[in-house]
């Protein structure tokens, strides 16, 4: 066998060869969505009887403000129309990992907003509800964030190292009105 002979059959097996790098060495796991970790409704403020209360996974279009999202989530109670009522907002944690380890999960994406429709029907013109939506890792507040009709907002949070997630929303409004639920339009773990 010539050399020529020997490069061109060594050359034909390695095109043969899949170009993929799917080994766990090269690839990047898919994020996972929050609603995929068996998250818990707390009882409590948040506790309302039938519907839903805490967080709900759903897949649809709804307006915040001038733009469409799509939403993945909503967070809130059944205080008659999904959204939230005054001091009675909903509460969940969430197991970031088996007991004795730490969070195989290292940001938390978050991308939100409170929309002036709801899923179930037209919020109050002129409304004065906003949304304080706190963070909690193992038990300490992280955090808060407050929206107003027709806001959105992002958020990035470390979760690295730690075993669990918790989120409330209060919602506050001078009306004595329910305010909306807060929608999640990203709601992504990242290893």
């Amino acid at each position: 066998m010539n050399r020529l002979t020997v490069t061109t059959f060594l050359t034909s097996m390695l095109l043969q060869l899949p170009l993929s790098f799917s080994s766990p060495v090269y690839s990047n796991p898919k994020p996972v969505s929050l609603a995929r970790i068996g998250c818990k409704s707390l009882p409590g403020a948040g506790f309302m009887t039938g519907g839903f209360r805490g967080y709900q996974p759903i897949n649809q279009d709804i307006a915040i403000g001038l733009e469409v999202h799509r939403a993945v989530g909503r967070f809130g109670n059944d205080a008659g129309n999904g959204g939230i009522a005054p001091g009675k907002g909903p509460q969940i944690t969430c197991r970031l990992a088996e007991p004795g380890q730490s969070s195989r999960f290292k940001t938390l994406s978050l991308s939100y907003g409170l929309p002036e429709q709801g899923g179930e029907g037209a919020w109050v013109k002129g409304n004065t509800a906003k949304v304080q939506l706190t963070i909690y890792l193992d038990g300490k507040s992280q955090g808060s964030r407050t929206l107003y009709l027709n806001d959105t907002d992002t958020w990035a949070i470390n979760i690295a190292g730690r075993k669990s997630l918790a989120m409330t929303a209060e919602c506050f409004n001078q009306s004595g009105h329910t305010c909306p639920p807060v929608i999640f339009y990203e709601d992504v773990l990242e290893r």
